[in-house]
């Protein structure tokens, strides 16, 4: 029998496997020694709530009569080439869901994808990059000759005359550099392409890390639909690395030898590939209301004072349970800042909900939204899961606000957002129905309208000063000031402010927890919630009154001089305050 004798041109190991090996034997030689690793990129934390939930769901479809199914569709479920569809929509792309593959992880696809190619092609590799391009491509049998990444092309290697290819390789932003390639300078690959007759294979896998102008994706060029074939991969933007899912788009435009590609690549996949069901199910949460959209906080910033809402203050504020035998701890506890205290009731048998809080606001307002974090605590005890809302102005007079809201079984910010703002002075919550019989809150936090804003503003009002290299903070408070010294100061990089984690906002009142396991930071204010992490561009942001959202930064939190260190703007202006910079003195203004 013969084999593939290509495979004996390849190094003994898969180069990411090597790297491992060669850490693994040095710390056994050095337990001492704090390794950093730069070889494969794993994950660190896990999978969203989220997307565990509707996993799960997809599991258990398969254990019921009623839903259970057999092989999934050979090039995607609907659902998710909706998905995959919206996004491209958001970034300015036009493309068919019957031109998405939907597979098992980007890098099959780039390996795969040889299938429906001659074996008699010279293939153009950038160096350095992901190494699967080349291992493959000699498993092959391919001609491969090499396009060099350095310091004097910006790591990005542009078309050369001399190096013609029937296959071009292109990832952007590159793995392992990180540069990422402008318009005009993937016009001209894609220009090049177009002359030269040449495919290009373009690695989309970390278009989300991208926050500046530079395309997204290749099909922002015109003429890219005739010449390119994109590859993309969710571990980078939901974490699914070891989980796998990703996709291919081929336009029906791109044709070699008079034959459609993505007719071959159909072909290929109906016949080698099954899809998958459980890798896919998160994200049809990406075109449901209640999921994360991801944003640039640019143009998030944009729309903020259009639709912006304003907090009533909590201090006033009173709550009473109805049916106090059933009482743990007290309802006032949602109202004190803290997310560590909360109300929960004692367990409730079946012919016993409604579980009955009352709330009086103290004056009328002009109510929008109520945003209600469950207790913490990872049981999920007493998450409301279905409740109705009631109002009145006068305590004789009610009125249904909302009925049958339901909520998941997790412990992140509710949000119930009115149709149309309310007058109101006292609510009524109706629980009909929490986790493990209980109903459950750790805060609550009421918000009004923009033209209701000065009904309080100024007695409510906050003003924080900063400056750059100084160790001080100046706050008013309501009239009130005062001054305090932080350890580091305030400083700026890439054009923006970094002001150290602690010292401005537990003045403003906001909790943080530092988890140095996985060097993550939450930032809790008791009506947002903020999730980051040290050199991580993504964050999100819980219970805006935008929903649930996550945003790409201009620059992530860091550790300097042993300190930690976030972006003032971004923070302060999702914890509800505006941001104001003086470039002439330096001086930061944030005020509420």
């Amino acid at each position: 029998m013969k084999i593939n004798k290509h495979y004996l041109e390849l190094e003994n190991s898969y180069l990411f496997k090597t790297i491992a090996k060669k850490a693994a034997d040095y710390k056994n030689e050095h337990p001492e020694a704090d390794i950093i690793k730069m070889g494969i990129g794993d994950v660190t934390l896990p999978l969203p709530e989220c997307a565990v939930k509707a996993m799960g769901e997809a599991v258990s479809e398969m254990g019921k009569k009623e839903t259970f199914h057999g092989y999934p569709e050979s090039f995607g479920e609907d659902f998710l080439l909706s998905a995959i569809k919206s996004h491209y929509e958001k970034i300015g792309v036009k493309v068919d869901t019957d031109e998405i593959v939907a597979t098992s992880g980007a890098k099959e696809d780039v390996a795969n994808i040889l299938d429906i190619f001659s074996d008699d092609v010279t293939v153009l590799i950038p160096d350095p990059v992901y190494p699967v391009y080349l291992d493959t491509n000699i498993m092959a049998g391919h001609k491969v000759i090499f396009s060099e990444a350095n310091g004097e092309n910006g790591f990005l290697p542009m078309p050369d005359g001399s190096k013609k290819a029937d296959i071009i390789y292109l990832c952007s932003p590159n793995n392992p550099t990180g540069a990422a390639y402008d318009y005009d300078s993937l016009k001209k690959w894609v220009d090049f392409a177009l002359a030269t007759g040449a495919v290009i294979f373009y690695d989309a896998a970390y278009e989300m890390f991208i926050t500046d102008d530079s395309p997204r994706s290749i099909f922002l060029i015109p003429g890219a639909e005739r010449c390119a074939i994109e590859f993309c991969s969710f571990s980078k933007t939901a974490g699914f690395t070891g989980v796998r899912c990703g996709y291919t788009v081929i336009k029906k435009e791109l044709t070699s030898d008079g034959v459609r590609l993505l007719d071959l690549w159909k072909r290929r996949q109906s016949t080698k590939f099954n899809g998958g069901y459980g890798t896919l199910a998160e994200f049809d949460l990406m075109v449901k209301k209640d999921s994360f959209e991801t944003v640039k906080f640019a143009d998030y910033a944009a729309n903020e004072e259009k639709n912006a809402l304003y907090e009533i203050p909590r201090d006033q504020i009173s709550a009473e349970f109805a049916g106090e035998n059933w009482a743990k701890n007290i309802p006032q506890n949602i109202f004190d800042g803290s997310e560590q205290t909360y109300w929960q009731t004692e367990g409730i048998a079946a012919m016993d909900w409604p579980a009955v809080l009352t709330v009086d606001l103290k004056s009328i307002y002009k109510l929008k939204e109520i945003r209600m974090l469950p207790r913490q605590s990872a049981d999920c005890h007493g998450t409301w899961l279905k409740l109705t809302v009631s109002g009145s102005t006068d305590d004789e007079n009610w009125f249904i606000i909302k009925e049958g809201i339901e909520f998941n079984k997790d412990i992140l910010m509710k949000t119930i957002t009115f149709d149309e703002e309310t007058n109101v002075r006292y609510l009524e919550f109706q629980i009909e129905d929490g986790f493990a019989s209980r109903a459950s809150c750790s805060e609550m936090t009421f918000w009004q309208t923009k033209t209701a804003k000065d009904e309080f503003v100024e007695m409510n009002s906050q003003k924080y000063i900063l400056k750059i290299g100084s160790n001080t903070i100046e706050s008013d408070k309501g009239g009130v000031k005062s001054s305090k010294e932080i350890d580091v100061a305030p400083y700026i990089v890439n054009g923006s402010t970094m002001i150290p984690l602690r010292g401005l906002l537990e003045e403003m009142g906001a909790s943080i927890e530092w988890n140095g396991a996985d060097e993550t930071i939450k930032v809790n204010n008791g009506s947002n919630i903020i999730k980051l992490q040290i050199w991580n561009y993504l964050v999100y942001v819980y219970g805006t009154q935008y929903g649930d959202l996550r945003y790409t930064l201009l620059n992530p939190p860091i550790i300097k001089d042993s300190r930690t260190f976030i972006p003032v703007r971004f923070v302060s202006e999702q914890l509800g305050y505006n941001v104001d910079w003086d470039a002439a003195t330096q001086t930061i203004t944030i005020t509420k």
